[in-house]
């Protein structure tokens, strides 16, 4: 059954999809005029088998590839079976992906080979243009919404592609200064619009070694930072004066914060580097034990009441009991996993009237594992229960 055509390379190729019984789908992205563009010839075709997903509980946990003759991946099948697959024009650029639905991502370049255009499954798409040092100088996304890039610095010379020097869009202008380093030392942001205010900006000044040693904000107040031996921050002196010390162990554990108003803050390590013990200024402790993995089994708060955490043979929280000062049950929580995506939850909260205690929800996702669906089952005060659905688009 052809459920549609889609354009691949804006007006060059169309995509169809047919789905039969569950199984195999067959996937053909038909092409015709450009050649140089498509690199498959003036006409041509590129078949795809999308295979249906396994059932929930079919666990698999390897992720297979397939590639084309110079070595590019066209195929890539995750480990619940969903599959992608990717077209490459003569230079090996990528061109489209096909996602295990049909979807499709495509992508369009200059003749220096830099991406113009990227558009995803729904048609939407970003455009690119660049100056002639090959850095973008401006794009514009599916909106129509437009931002613009400079790269000039404040002796002449050309920024670099990841450091623009000035961001404008349709209502503000974003300015960033950097010093011989190319490290940021000042920034402003401006208002354009008909009702703009002053300009605010802040300034950064480094040491040697590259480390921030104060930020000056719009209003002239300053925060600075200071170092130990070792290069950790070892004092912070706030706009007001105050100043904040940090002492470490000799791993690099922080085990005292000293506050502005001379409070501390104590933590104690064991011999895996893992915090096992948190005091206070006023002496509240809290305790944090461990499992061999290095999972965190038992939080003891300063009035003892504990957070018991279960996990299972990979690792993955599957419980979270809630326990009161008398060991009694007060709060638990169950989680049900599929490879890696949490997939349900059932929470109890004992404090509450019989039939009214629990709560519950499902949760579904895409073939790349995001999350589409989520629906929440809640206890009504009135008697009954009711449900929230939720649900979850992606552009791309």
């Amino acid at each position: 059954t052809l459920l549609g055509t889609a354009p691949v390379i804006e007006g060059m190729a169309t995509l169809s999809v047919s789905f039969g019984t569950p199984g195999a789908h067959a996937v053909r992205a038909e092409y015709s005029g450009d050649a140089n563009n498509i690199g498959l010839g003036s006409a041509g075709t590129v078949d795809f088998s999308v295979s249906t997903p396994p059932a929930p509980g079919g666990s698999s946990t390897t992720t297979t590839y397939q590639y084309d003759r110079v070595g590019n991946t066209v195929v890539r099948t995750d480990p619940r079976g969903y599959s992608q697959h990717t077209v490459y024009d003569a230079a090996n650029r990528p061109l489209m992906d096909v996602n295990a639905v049909g979807g499709v991502r495509q992508q369009r370049y200059d003749g220096l080979g830099m991406p113009v255009r990227v558009s995803d499954a729904d048609g939407v798409g970003q455009q690119t243009t660049y100056d002639n040092f090959g850095r973008v100088a401006k794009t514009v996304d599916g909106l129509g919404n437009a931002q613009e890039y400079g790269y000039d610095l404040a002796d002449g010379r050309p920024g670099s592609q990841g450091s623009p020097t000035e961001v404008k869009t349709t209502s503000l202008t974003q300015k960033y200064r950097f010093d011989a380093g190319e490290r940021l030392s000042s920034q402003q942001l401006q208002d354009t619009t008909a009702f703009a205010g002053a300009a605010r900006g802040q300034t950064q000044s480094y040491d040697l070694a590259g480390r921030t040693t104060s930020r000056v904000d719009a209003y002239g107040k300053a925060e600075k930072y200071g170092y130990n031996a070792f290069g950790q921050q070892a004092e912070i002196t706030d706009r007001l004066g105050g100043k904040t010390l940090i002492r470490y162990d000799a791993r690099g554990n922080v085990i005292d914060v000293e506050n502005a108003k001379g409070a501390h803050y104590r933590f104690e390590y064991d011999k895996a580097d893992r915090l096992i013990k948190e005091v206070k200024p006023l002496g509240q402790v809290t305790r944090y034990e461990y499992d061999a993995q290095g999972n965190l089994l038992r939080k003891t708060d300063p009035l003892g009441r504990v957070q018991k955490y279960s996990y299972d043979a990979q690792d993955r929280l599957t419980e979270v009991q809630h326990l009161r000062a008398d060991s009694s049950l007060w709060q638990k929580t169950t989680f049900q996993w599929q490879n890696t995506l949490l997939v349900a939850w059932d929470s109890w909260d004992y404090s509450r009237p019989d039939g009214q205690q629990q709560s519950s929800a499902t949760l579904n996702y895409d073939e790349e594992g995001r999350k589409t669906e989520e629906t929440v089952s809640l206890p009504n005060p009135a008697g009954a229960r009711y449900s929230m659905s939720y649900r979850y688009g992606y552009s791309a």
